[in-house]
């Protein structure tokens, strides 16, 4: 059905379904599509102009002659899919002015806690990969929030939507909840929010009920076309196997801005940005280790004086010249993720979580092994209801192949002791495909201590040297 709507109205805006539950829809089949195109082609050329565009607005349809639907070639070969082919994407319907931006807005003003959210999310430390995105804090000034006041919405970046979901939860759960202020709106975002912790952990099974709860804190007025496309996620995921999304696109418009702020040459300026950006894009390709599958240091170098005696003395316990070692602010994940110097991680352990908590001092490789030096914390308590731990650290200091790390979290200091806000992945009793990758060729990882006996670091490694020979030797033989 095409709707209309008025010039003023935001796209985000438009009117969907209050659908909740896939067994409501009347499903549209590919034929029946190409049907209602075929029809539309027809009767462009028998109908008049007044009659033909108020037609095209009943079926839905905006009539091109050119439109690929129509194409007799590739009607002839029976390739086109317009329905089972067709895919939502999961980061514009859910954290791109989507439905979590819908909640955000419904949450905070229920709750009037406008005021608060600044100073509360100062608190907290994202992990180091997240800095460029900016800082959370900063989309609660003031002047921002006059702004969500006037406009009747709550606007932010999909990256910055992640990480301010996963802080709102921790509030809710933590403080909102056990007070008993607005419960119905509480558990309508809180069920939001889960959908899409697993969208991102790529398990699917909760949207129905999030959108049940949604409707029943009184927002079915608020629902908007990303609500339905919701409902449509499982579907494509069982067809597909997977959910593609845009993420790797989403700051694609600031190489744009990058090179369009300093063009001067109007006449030719479209042209002219055109090939800067695709210029820029191919030599990306052709220089970046994107494609890399393995973890891995991001921009490498070789390490500091200082860094590299640190290395020899505690890590290698031998010399080892500085052009055999690089070093990183920051080292891929397999899982395609980043962690950088001073982010806290999960690393897999065999304990009843799965995992150990973890400071990162430093990231390393020698003799093609990429390494992580990290100071291990002790957990002090695990809490179920608002997902987070409590950590102490100690100053004991390991390496560890970087391959073991699962993933960056967001933290806060509580005293001497830091909150870890634990992802949906990794928390306890959580039984889902994305878990999968860890078991399918690694062993647990076993922490290394700066000792010889585990290690071999010698240029020779042979009968006489105290590591056993399955350890890999760090040393190029000579």
């Amino acid at each position: 059905m095409a709707i209309h709507t008025e010039a003023t109205l935001e796209e985000e805006d438009i009117p969907g379904s209050n659908v909740t539950h896939l067994s409501e829809c009347e499903l549209a089949t590919d034929q029946e599509v190409l049907t209602a195109f075929q029809t539309c082609q027809r009767l462009s050329r028998t109908m008049p102009k007044d009659q033909f565009a108020m037609y095209q607005q009943a079926a839905g349809i905006t009539h091109n002659q050119h439109s690929m639907l129509l194409d007799q070639a590739l009607l002839d070969q029976n390739i086109l899919r317009p329905v089972s082919g067709y895919i939502h994407d999961w980061m514009h319907t859910m954290a791109s002015q989507g439905v979590m931006q819908k909640s955000i807005w419904l949450l905070l003003s229920t709750t009037n806690a406008w005021d608060h959210m600044e100073s509360f999310l100062q608190l907290w430390t994202m992990p180091g990969a997240l800095a460029k995105a900016g800082k959370l804090h900063d989309l609660f000034t003031p002047k921002r929030t006059k702004f969500y006041g006037e406009n009747q919405r709550f606007k932010c970046t999909a990256s910055e939507c992640l990480g301010l979901t996963t802080l709102l939860q921790y509030m809710v759960q933590r403080l909102w909840l056990p007070a008993g202020i607005q419960v119905d709106q509480c558990h309508s975002f809180l069920a939001m929010a889960q959908v899409q912790e697993m969208l991102q952990a790529t398990h699917m099974g909760t949207v129905q009920d999030a959108l049940t709860i949604f409707k029943r804190a009184g927002n079915e007025a608020a629902m908007v076309r990303k609500h339905h496309w919701m409902l449509h996620l499982s579907t494509q995921l069982e067809a597909m196997g997977f959910l593609p999304n845009c993420w790797p696109l989403e700051r694609k418009h600031k190489v744009v801005t990058m090179y369009a702020t300093n063009m001067m040459k109007i006449p030719v300026f479209s042209q002219s940005l055109l090939e800067e950006v695709l210029a820029h894009d191919i030599h990306a390709v052709q220089t970046s280790d994107s494609f890399e599958e393995s973890a891995h240091l991001v921009q490498k170098r070789h390490p500091s004086a200082q860094l590299h005696k640190y290395l020899c003395e505690s890590v290698f316990k031998a010399a080892i010249a500085k052009d055999h070692i690089w070093t990183a602010a920051a080292a891929m994940l397999e899982t395609g993720g980043q962690v950088h110097q001073k982010d806290y991680v999960l690393i897999q352990q065999e304990n009843q979580w799965g995992w150990q908590i973890a400071k990162v001092e430093c990231h390393f490789e020698a003799a093609d092994l990429v390494c992580s030096v990290v100071r291990t914390s002790d957990l002090v308590e695990y809490d179920a209801a608002t997902y987070s731990a409590l950590a102490q650290d100690t100053a004991s200091f390991h390496f560890v192949l970087t391959e073991k790390i699962l993933c960056p979290v967001i933290w806060a200091a509580e005293g001497q002791r830091v909150r870890i806000l634990i992802p949906w992945s990794f928390r306890p009793g959580q039984k889902i495909a994305y878990f999968a990758w860890m078991l399918r060729a690694h062993d647990t990882v076993q922490f290394s201590s700066f000792s010889p006996a585990q290690q071999c670091f010698h240029p020779q490694h042979d009968s006489a040297c105290n590591a056993s020979p399955a350890h890999k030797c760090f040393h190029p033989r000579t």
